[in-house]
């Protein structure tokens, strides 16, 4: 179906490089930003086509966001800082969306069927005094939804999620896994396949909860 965001911005600034008819980077930058599901300071997005290689850089950042409840997936309302660096390849599947021939979703699935794979070179995420570090590999299944591996280290006093949080699996089971493990475990491996996403200890990989599940992108 239809989504749509509605937001009022302080300041909203965007730009496009093209070349020979293709989009080769776009820019986003957001100061201020409100709405019923998210308020805060700023938001960014960037992406080019990388000079000598066939991919995708993607840059992305927030600061000082006020989440409404359906978005704190347990972590509490405040997201200080979030950081995220990726690479997607190959980008040669997106071409015929940037020179305007073909619409995002079907650029996407010839993505998919091609083995496209989003690296995620650094993910940082500071969430109401807990700091979240990842990097890993994602793809797409049959069904669209996301599948892969990360790396995944948390540091930070973990609180059971309040029992009316709408999503709250994936920190109900790192405090589930503190428990077992009877420490605090900084290191962690997330697993997603067939929309379920499993977290293990790293460093003893037989100590596994559920983490709830990702439905498919489109």
């Amino acid at each position: 179906g239809t989504h749509h965001f509605a937001f009022v911005p302080g300041s909203l600034m965007a730009s496009a490089i093209l070349s020979g008819g293709r989009l080769m980077r776009f820019d986003l930058d957001v100061n201020g930003i409100g709405s019923r599901d998210i308020s805060g300071a700023r938001l960014q997005l960037h992406f080019r086509k990388a000079p000598t290689r066939d991919a995708i850089e993607i840059a992305a950042s927030a600061d000082d966001l006020r989440l409404a409840p359906a978005l704190q997936t347990g972590f509490g309302a405040h997201l200080r800082h979030a950081k995220i660096a990726a690479t997607l390849t190959p980008a040669t599947p997106f071409i015929p969306l940037f020179e305007g021939r073909e619409v995002w979703d079907g650029a996407l699935e010839a993505w998919r069927r091609g083995g496209g794979a989003v690296h995620l070179d650094d993910i940082e995420i500071k969430w109401n005094g807990v700091q979240i570090h990842a990097t890993g590999g994602l793809g797409l299944d049959d069904h669209h939804s996301p599948q892969g591996t990360l790396a995944l280290d948390i540091e930070g006093a973990i609180k059971a999620p309040a029992a009316g949080t709408t999503d709250g699996q994936l920190v109900r089971a790192v405090v589930q896994l503190i428990k077992v493990a009877n420490e605090a475990p900084r290191a962690f491996t997330v697993s997603i396949a067939l929309g379920r996403v499993n977290l293990r200890v790293t460093k003893a990989p037989h100590t596994m909860a559920g983490a709830g599940s990702l439905g498919p992108l489109y």
